[in-house]
């Protein structure tokens, strides 16, 4: 918590027994537990991309025994679980299920590449822009900052094509080890030899608004289309909110399909508010998805 809050990630380039913590076979690890992160003593998921983030880097680092915590939203320390601890699904009735986030759970493929392999090709920028591999097996790259990063990145992985498995799109990493790739802020990327070729993208569109809420809200999409509720929040898709300030959400509609949408914010009372502005427009291609990048309209 006090490196990703108030420090710099390049300081966690010797993180572990080097910091005076016992030897990482004997250490279990963690971002938060049900305890912690109630009492502010380590990151929750209110924290956002650096909360996902944090998890990425636990699950990329060859130290310790990592454990995920995947809990639900919460007002103060003594907050029950949703509906007496009974899960109907993720994402509903307040379940966070942290364990299921794309960034967090693709990661689980890496650590199992990565065993036994030793920390190689550091990078870092002095602040809060780490990348690192772990030998020929995998490599990952943090942007823990407000601005994206391009650059081209050293690794020891064979050469040959990969899939991203935080984002899901292909990289190609030419015969010296090397690829350039563009990282958004707040997002991480990892490559393993367990994840070569990418699945072919389902037809729909990949939504991405920066979004402030206070806490108790989430933002929601809904649009003319019945997979997008049809301008029903009731029915309306939420987001992720584990890049925050950029809610995500993955949205399967058929190829070729024009549609209207537009974005809103639910807070726990159900109370609604409509971004402004006219409706937003968008097309899926023909093959694959189209790539919305938004800003919420106050």
């Amino acid at each position: 918590k006090r490196v990703f809050q108030s420090e710099n990630l390049a300081y966690l380039k010797n993180f572990g027994e080097a910091w005076g913590y016992m030897p990482g076979g004997q250490a279990g690890v963690f971002v938060d537990n049900h305890d912690t992160e109630r009492g502010g003593d380590t990151l929750n998921y209110k924290d956002g991309s650096a909360y996902t983030l944090a998890n990425v880097f636990m699950l990329a680092w060859p130290y310790g025994s990592p454990d995920v915590h995947s809990g639900y939203e919460w007002t103060d320390r003594d907050a029950g679980p949703p509906n007496g601890g009974t899960v109907n699904a993720c994402y509903a009735d307040g379940w966070k299920c942290q364990h299921a986030w794309r960034e967090i759970s693709s990661m689980v493929g890496f650590r199992n590449a990565a065993r036994g392999q030793a920390v190689t090709d550091w990078w870092d920028d002095g602040g809060d822009r780490i990348a690192f591999g772990r030998g020929a097996k995998a490599y990952v790259a943090i942007n823990h900052e407000t601005a994206p990063l391009t650059r081209t990145f050293q690794t020891s992985l064979p050469a040959g094509s990969y899939c991203d498995v935080q984002s899901g799109r292909p990289v190609s990493v030419d015969s010296g080890g090397r690829f350039t790739a563009t990282l958004g802020a707040g997002t991480a990327l990892a490559l393993h030899v367990g994840a070569r070729t990418c699945a072919a993208p389902a037809a729909g569109a990949s939504f991405a608004v920066n979004a402030t809420t206070v806490p108790g809200q989430d933002v929601y999409v809904t649009g003319d289309r019945p997979e997008l509720g049809n301008w029903n929040t009731g029915a309306a898709l939420k987001l992720s909110s584990a890049a925050y300030p950029v809610w995500k959400l993955d949205a399967a509609l058929p190829a070729g399909t024009a549609f209207a949408y537009k974005y809103v914010r639910k807070d726990a009372a159900g109370t609604v508010t409509w971004e402004s502005g006219a409706n937003r427009a968008a097309t899926v291609p023909a093959n694959g998805t189209v790539t919305l990048t938004d800003t919420w309209r106050n």
